[in-house]
Formats: structure tokens, sequence, C-alpha cells
């Protein structure tokens, strides 16, 4: 059954948290291609999916209330997840039978903290498109004008489910995932945008190996406050554990993309082995597992990690370093281009790491970056939308309408995305939009920055 919480599993597959990826109303987004002679001249192979994994959740039933915009448009098949954050299920589109998922977040307004994480997803998500980023089909408001609906495309399962479940069991599968990942990435930091929570729950799959990257709720902007596209107040401690850049575990708070790097080297390791690279059980256990793979940093190492809190979170860790364990113990049977994007990957100075189109071009994915088609479709062809404007030649940047770095009150998000996000519009009429309140707060409204106080832990 999949988790219910915050942080859980992705939407596709029933979770229910705020940090799930929707979108509103995106360009047309193309669909990926299958590959053709990248390998051996051969197609990459489906994965081996159990026949029952269409089945998680349980039977839709009339318990299942919905708005009747939008029970009249979509006809609910399973629920695949409720908890204190969201509904989630699967359901068919009345118009063609085209199966989609239906995630009803509730009291999106409830408070500043969540409000502010669902306008990012939907206004980042909503100017994206690219084939790996998963695409938000429908934003519909509630009549309660207190829960939110988005439609997404259905996805067969995510990565931590294909692993569990030993369905991806090729070399080119692995190949062509990671492909497909990186890509992504380069498209996201192109705009400058670090989406902080790169994890294999996020990452979702279909039998044919598509990708799509999901759950846009951590997503920030760097490019509007640094020119070294890193952020100045970036949240500390956001992402999982298990995958956070060891500049964010000592508590920095400029980190930028090469922080998403470090996650990727995390995720192409356990899709080799289908084990977490670096289980930690604490946040100093995490940095201790860190420190036995990267080998225990150099003064310059301190310095590169930009944290005023490095001395309190090494005091934690043991007086005598530990012995640095080989990366080929910890990734065994790894093919060795493998193992060389992962050391490129997960190196202990952020600006020592590859960025994503620099391991594109690496041996280990390289082949599909040379099918011009793929590279065509995945890399060169993809732009942000036209409504951002580009910059001194280079991939146009995204800038929220609202400030990114501060927090507002939740009825400056509501007010926003009711007036120009929700395009399907129900029965309600839209609620009067103040354009002052959009540009700045009056002075009866409370401003928070962000990285203040902020709830995004492990």
């Amino acid at each position: 059954m999949p988790d219910a919480e915050r942080g859980g599993s992705s939407v596709v597959k029933g979770d229910t948290g705020h940090d799930s990826a929707s979108q509103a109303a995106p360009a047309q987004v193309r669909s990926p291609m299958r590959v053709k002679a990248s390998f051996k001249g051969t197609d990459v192979p489906c994965l081996l999916l159990k026949p029952d994994a269409t089945n998680e959740g349980h039977k839709a039933t009339t318990d299942d209330a919905m708005d009747a915009d939008v029970a009249n448009r979509f006809h609910l098949v399973r629920k695949l997840g409720q908890g204190g954050y969201a509904v989630v299920w699967r359901a068919r589109r009345a118009s063609d039978g085209g199966t989609v998922v239906i995630k009803k977040i509730l009291d999106v307004f409830s408070n500043a903290i969540d409000a502010q994480r669902v306008f990012r997803e939907v206004m980042y998500q909503r100017e994206a498109n690219h084939p790996c980023l998963l695409t938000l089909l429908e934003v519909w408001r509630a009549h309660n004008d207190r829960d939110l609906y988005v439609v997404l495309p259905y996805m067969d399962c995510d990565l931590h489910q294909a692993l569990r479940m030993g369905a991806i069991t090729k070399q080119n599968q692995k190949q062509y995932i990671v492909f497909q990942l990186l890509s992504a990435l380069h498209y996201l930091h192109g705009g400058g945008l670090v989406h902080r929570d790169l994890k294999p729950l996020n990452v979702l799959l279909s039998q044919d190996v598509r990708v799509r990257l999901c759950d846009f709720g951590l997503i920030r902007s760097t490019g509007a406050v640094d020119a070294k596209g890193e952020l100045e107040n970036g949240t500390e401690q956001v992402g999982s554990r298990w995958y956070r850049a060891p500049e964010i575990m000592i508590g920095s708070r400029r980190y930028g993309a090469s922080a998403d790097m470090w996650s990727a080297g995390c995720v192409l390791a356990e899709i080799i082995t289908t084990k977490v690279l670096l289980p930690g059980s604490s946040n100093s256990n995490q940095l201790l597992r860190t420190f036995e793979l990267t080998g225990w940093p150099t003064p310059a190492d301190v310095t590169a990690l930009k944290s005023d809190e490095s001395d309190d979170h090494f005091a934690l860790l043991p007086k005598v370093p530990p012995p640095q364990r080989p990366l080929s113990k910890l990734v065994p049977r790894a093919p060795e281009a493998a193992l060389d994007l992962i050391r490129q990957l997960l190196r202990l100075d952020p600006t020592g790491r590859l960025d994503a189109y620099t391991a594109l071009c690496h041996p280990y994915v390289s082949a599909f970056m040379q099918v011009e088609e793929l590279r065509h479709e995945f890399v060169d062809s993809v732009a942000w939308s036209a409504s951002v404007a580009p910059s001194d030649k280079m991939t146009p940047s995204f800038r929220m309408p609202i400030d990114d770095a501060t927090r507002m009150p939740m009825h400056v998000y509501r007010s926003h995305l009711y007036r120009h996000v929700v395009e399907n519009k129900s029965s309600l009429p839209p609620p009067p939009l103040s354009t002052v309140a959009l540009a700045r707060c009056g002075a009866e409204d409370e401003v928070v920055h962000d990285f203040e106080n902020d709830d995004m832990g492990a």
C-alpha cells in the first residue's frame, strides 16, 4: 500500500503529500521516443512489471466524494492513497477512456508553508516543456475554496518500486533511465532551477522505460539571486537524507545545481545495485557514511562546502577519521564507466562535480547522445515557455511572479492560483484579486523569508 504521508511514494502510485508533481496548462509536451539503433541495433526492452502492479490501492467507491465538475469528466477506478494532505485516485477520462491520476490536495491554503509549496509546484511546472518532466494536464478549483484538484498522466510505477520488484534487468535499461534523468536535470538547471528532492520515489517510469521526474514542491530558482547559479539563502536539510548533498548536510545555505548532481550519483548507484548507497540513520551518521566514501574533507573541501555551521557538525563525528571505502566495494559488479560517472558526481567539492550536460556526454550514457533523434528530442530542442524572456543566448530562466525567496500571506497564493492558473473554471466565480497584493504585501500582512523555519525536513 503506498505511503499516504508527506514524502511518501510518487504521486502516480499514491503520494498524498503536498510535495508531488503538479502543473497547470503547460505547452505541448512531446512523449519521448523509443530508443533505436543505440545498442547493437536493438531497442531498450520493456520493464518486467508484475501483473498486479496496476491493481495497487483499493477499488473506488461511492464514498470517494468529488466535486460534480470533476466527476462529470472523470470516472474513478481505484483509490491509490489517502492521507492528511491529499487523496489520490486512478481514473478514466469520460471523453476518451484515457487513464489519468487525480490528486485532490486538501486544505491547500491552511497555512502559508503549504500554500507556498503548492504554488511553487504549479507555477514552475506549468512553464516546463520537457518529455522527462511529469506534465500537469488540468487544474480544478474545489467548490469549498480550500482544496485543489490536479490531473496528471498515469505512470506504471516509480523507480523505487521498479528496483524493489526487479523490473530493471538490462544494462541498457539502466543507461536509458539515467540518460533521461540527466536530460531533465539539464533542462531544469538551464532554466535556473534546482530540484532539491531527487530520489527514486520521484522518478516515475512507464513499462516502455519512459522517465518522468516529478515533485516540484521543493524547487527553487537560483539565477535570480546569484550570478553563480547558487541560492543565497537556501533552506537547509531539504530533500531525503540518503540523497542529500554534503554541503546541505552541514548546514550550507549557498548551494546550487551541483546538489542535484550529487543526488543523481546516489540514484545511479542505487539503480545498479538496487540498494541505497548511503543509508544514514541520522544526520551525523549520514555525514560519516559520506566521508567514508569520499575521504575525510580537507580544509579546502570545508571551504568549498560554504557552511558557517561546519564545526558544529564535525564535532559530532569521530575524532579519528574512518578508513575510506572503495566505491567498487559499495557498488559491486558495476561497469567501469558507471563507476567513473558515480565518482565524478559524488565529489565532496561541489565545484568538482559534473554538470548535467557534461554527464550526458559521459561514456556511460553518451551512446544515446550520439543518436540524433534522441539528442534532438531530449536535449537540443527543448526550451522554457515562450513567455520567459531569453537572455544572452542561454536557456531562459523562469522567474516566479511572486518573490520565491519570501513567504507571502496565504491569500496572495490563493488569489494568484485562482485567477491566473486554474484554467478549468468551476461554477464558482473567481475571488477578487488585488494587484497590489500580488506585487507586495500590505502593512498588515506578515511576510516571512522562505529559509526561516521552513517545514522541509527529511
